[in-house]
């Protein structure tokens, strides 16, 4: 999501709030438990309001797992901003 009314975008701009994102890892297969765990934790730190953006990773520490592009898909649908990468 690139809005420049979104949660993230505007802790960004305010100088006296601390920005909170967290990093998540995709699974090495879809609709795993380790997936669905994830998305459940991004939509819980969505709508807890303490954590403005969400970090995918992809392959990180050089280990196979799912493109990050489906999970920033379901996770920015539920109203969370997705940073890939």
């Amino acid at each position: 999501i690139n809005n420049k009314d979104s949660r993230f975008q505007r802790s960004l701009a305010n100088p006296d709030e601390f920005t909170l994102t967290v990093e998540l890892v995709p699974s090495r297969g879809a609709r795993s438990t380790a997936h669905s765990w994830a998305l459940a934790f991004a939509r819980g730190a969505g709508a807890d309001g303490r954590v403005q953006a969400v970090s995918i990773t992809d392959n990180s520490g050089g280990h196979p797992a799912l493109s990050p592009g489906g999970m920033r898909i379901e996770i920015s649908n539920s109203g969370m901003h997705v940073i890939s990468q």
